[in-house]
This record gives structure tokens, sequence and C-alpha cells, in this order.
């Protein structure tokens, strides 16, 4: 009965707004602070802030905006706005879906972000990536774009994070508590194309904009006395009437938000929307350039241009969390034809290090396709000493104007000791094509041995 009150209350709304209302671009939002089926620790603070500050921007941008809170975010709310608005709109509009809470793994290991209904006993109350996708996907709008400020996966072991006296909190439910001591700490290689569970034919209809890679979690914290996502948080001041690709807002935001989670959360784009207006189709002619005439390396860092098919690096092993001493390598596998590579490491105290090439030389980062083995002597790893998280980007220049600019802004000890002189260092890329460079990151936790012994007992 609850269900149909609110689905009555929805169409009741949006049958009085005037026609100019109904032609205007369209959205439906939807944030949970409040599972009744949860846990008391699972509860949550800033979704209802989020939802309601991505409704006023959307609103400010011509959006006619469906808002759904806590209850009234249940499945079939959400579901059923979802099929209201596929009705009504036109193929001249834009479409955003919003959502703010928790996500989780399934029990059979898929991603899932959970309505307000969600509950331990009842699956049939998550939303997979696939239901999603599907009635996104029946909207006929020129654009449509799907925001997540939640976790599909919380891999990553690390509790709360402590940033400046305060705890960030983390909108990741573990259903595997109930479920199976044991842990499994998933894949994070190929975690920056925010559609990698969809079948290839799909990933590029909608433009996916995420709070974290799948084996990260997305944070929310206090701002100015009131709790929102650290993701919304910042994808929102960049939500403006200016008319701007999504790369440039990809890049701020993953800046603002690696600096307040400490690099342990990395929103990703979906990487065929890069040169994409924001909130456009594909097909509509981009106002903008996408190549920004000069950026610190800071930012070129946070900024994703991914794309498998020229550039992936994969770390071996393939785990979200090593141990300490525990050895591992890297693989970069790269398109036939020249290049010049260039592979940034983030590591647990902020540092960002040139791992390849080690010589500085753009010469010696030059390639033409194939698979690069690092370290290169198989008979050497990498290993870590110290807990943290690991972020390593390779970056793949078509250019070498451009890779010689960022190489000689590193210094010759091959390392940026903080994060602030990193935005000190300015570099120019002088490349005139579409996409000036490539990238694939991988990242990973560092524990000590003993923990993840422990985690994978499920003691």
């Amino acid at each position: 009965m609850r269900f149909i009150n609110v689905l009555a209350c929805i169409l009741s709304a949006l049958a009085i707004l005037p026609n100019a209302a109904l032609r205007a671009d369209q959205a439906v939002v939807a944030g949970v602070n409040i599972y009744p089926g949860l846990s008391s620790d699972a509860q949550l603070g800033g979704s209802i802030n989020d939802a309601t500050l991505i409704a006023t921007r959307l609103k400010s941008l011509g959006f006619n905006v469906v808002q759904l809170g806590d209850a009234t975010a249940s499945k079939e709310s959400i579901m059923a706005a979802l099929d209201d608005v596929a009705t009504r709109i036109k193929p001249t509009e834009r479409f955003v879906f919003y959502f703010a809470g928790h996500g989780s793994k399934s029990p059979d290991g898929s991603g899932v972000i959970l309505p307000s209904n969600a509950s331990q006993a009842d699956q049939a109350n998550y939303i997979t990536k696939e239901e999603l996708f599907n009635k996104v996907n029946a909207i006929q709008a020129k654009g449509r774009t799907i925001l997540l400020d939640s976790c599909f996966s919380g891999a990553m072991t690390r509790g709360p994070i402590v940033h400046k006296g305060l705890a960030l909190k983390a909108r990741f439910y573990n259903f595997f508590s109930l479920h199976a001591k044991k842990i499994s700490l998933v894949s994070v290689n190929n975690n920056d194309v925010p559609t990698t569970t969809l079948k290839a034919s799909n990933a590029d209809k909608i433009c996916y904009f995420v709070a974290a890679t799948e084996s990260q979690r997305a944070y929310e914290d206090e701002f100015n006395g009131k709790s929102d996502g650290i993701f919304t948080h910042f994808l929102a001041q960049r939500l403006t009437d200016k008319a701007e690709q999504w790369s440039a807002i990809q890049a701020d935001v993953a800046d603002g938000v690696s600096v307040k989670t400490e690099a342990t959360q990395s929103p990703v784009l979906s990487p065929s929307f890069a040169s994409v207006a924001v909130f456009e189709g594909k097909s509509a002619a981009s106002p903008v350039a996408v190549h920004r005439k000069s950026q610190n390396v800071w930012q070129t860092f946070n900024e994703d241009h991914a794309n498998p098919s020229q550039v992936s690096i994969a770390v071996t092993p393939n785990l979200s969390s090593i141990a300490i001493g525990e050895q591992f390598h890297f693989e970069v596998t790269l398109s036939p034809g020249e290049g010049y590579l260039v592979l940034l490491e983030l590591d647990p105290d902020g540092n960002l290090n040139l791992l390849y090439p080690m010589s500085h030389d753009v010469a010696d980062a030059k390639v033409n396709g194939g698979t690069i083995l690092l370290p290169a002597d198989k008979s050497q790893a990498f290993s870590v000493d110290k807990e943290g998280q690991e972020r390593v980007k390779a970056i793949l220049f078509r250019s070498k104007a451009d890779a010689q600019e960022l190489l000689g802004q590193i210094p010759a000890s091959g390392t940026i000791d903080s994060v602030d002189s990193a935005k000190d260092r300015k570099i120019v890329l002088a490349s005139s094509q579409p996409i000036p460079f490539y990238t694939s990151t991988v990242a990973f936790e560092v524990i000590a041995a003993s923990k993840k012994r422990a985690l994978e007992k499920g003691e």
C-alpha cells in the first residue's frame, strides 16, 4: 500500500507540471540515508543532502527533476520513476540519473546499489548494474548520464579514514559478513572503466561518472557543518551552465576527491565520453576543445582517458590487497603504433614517483606496441614496505613533445615529494590531437602480512 501511495504522489506531481517543464531535460535523483532492513551501523548521514544538492544544480540547468529520498527511494519507486520518464521524454532532451547511498557486492559477487528497502534477507530489492542500464537505456534521449555516489564493490580492506580529525564513512555495505567468513580480495585490473560488467555492445551507450573504482570505497565527510558525499561535493561545484567536456570535469573532481580521501578514492568516467560535452550524447557536437593548453602534473595524473585498446596496465598478483614485502610486477600492453609511455606512482606517503622511463629520457619512453614488463628483469620484482594506498598510472602519449614536457617536470631523483609540489609544476601539452593522451590505472592497498592472512582466513 505504501508503494502505491508513493507512486501516486510521483505521478500526480508530474501531471500538474506545466507543458514547458515537460519539455525540459529530465532527471531522476535519489538519496538514501535510512536503511530499515540493514544494521544500525549501515545508516548514512549525507545522501539526502547530496540528492538535494544535485537536484538543485540540475534544476538551475533547466532539468525537470523527480527527487526521491529514504522511504520514497525504494527499488519500486526508483524503477517506476525511470519508467515514467521513458514514456514522456523527447528525443531532443537529455536525461540524468543520480544515486547517493550504499553500494555493495551481492553474495554472487555482482555489483549492486542499495535502495532504501534493501535488506540482507531479500536480494530482490538490490539494483544491479544490468537492471539500471536496461531502465536508462529504454529512455530515448539525446544524452543519457548515470552519476553514482556509492560503492559497487568496496573491496579495499581499510576502515574509516581519519582526515583532519574527522572519520570518513564508507558508502559500502558488506553482504559477505553473513554469507561467508572468508573475504575475497577482488581483481583490481581494468577497474578504470565503470561499465566493465556490461556487455561490450552496451558499454558506450550511456555516460557513467561514478565515485570510485570497483576495488575502492566511496566516502562521505563533513563540509561546512553538514555531511556530504565527497564525490558529490566536488562534482556539484563543477556542474555549471558553462559548456565543458567530461574530461575537464573528471580531472578536477578526481583532484579534489583524491586529496580529501588521501588518494584512496578515484572517480571513474566512461572513457568514450571524455571528449563529449557534459550531459550531451556522443553524436552532439562538442562546444569546447578537449585539450587544455596548460595543466599541472597532479591534474595530468588524475585525468583519465582510459582506453584498453590503446594502453592497459595490469598488476600481478591481481588483488585489491597486497602484503608488505609481497612481490609484484606490472605488465603494460600497448596498441601497435609509435608512442611514448610514462608510468607514475602515487605511493603511501603521497609522493609521485616516476617508474618508467627511469632515465627521464624521452627516447627511452618511445614504444611501438606490444607488452612491457616492469621490472624488465624477470628475476626482479617490486615490493612495498609501508601500509597504505598504491596507485600507478600508465600514460601513453602520441606526441613526443607532450611526453618530454611531462618528464621535464619530474626532478632528477624521480620523485615529486608532495601533491602541492606537483601542483606547482606546470606542463604545456602541445599536441593538437582530439585526445592528447591515453591512460590506464591500477590501485591496490598495502597491508601487513598478518592482516592479509587473517582476512583470507576469515579471522
